[in-house]
């Protein structure tokens, strides 16, 4: 069996969001390893966004760290990564 592809979800979860469940239930069901990002976390080690696959921005903004979510989409841009913004 193939290992698992790792998304990284770059956003703040939050538990009273609908579509953060809904965005990890559909990765979990197509097989993949999902793992939450969160954005403040993405202006410390933005190459550690390296490590996965691709790359999901979540819905539901604001973001705690705006800056933080845009490091994402250029870190996903300039490498030509697997990148999904919602």
């Amino acid at each position: 069996m193939a290992p698992a592809i790792r998304i990284g979800v770059v956003g703040d979860f939050n538990p009273q969001f609908h579509s953060h469940h809904a965005t990890q239930a559909a990765l979990r069901h197509a097989g993949a390893e999902v793992e939450w990002i969160p954005t403040p976390a993405v202006l410390q080690d933005p190459e550690s966004l390296a490590r996965y696959d691709g790359l999901w921005l979540s819905p539901g903004s604001p973001y705690q760290s705006m800056e933080g979510a845009l490091r994402a989409v250029e870190f996903a841009r300039r490498r030509d990564w697997p990148f999904v913004g919602t």
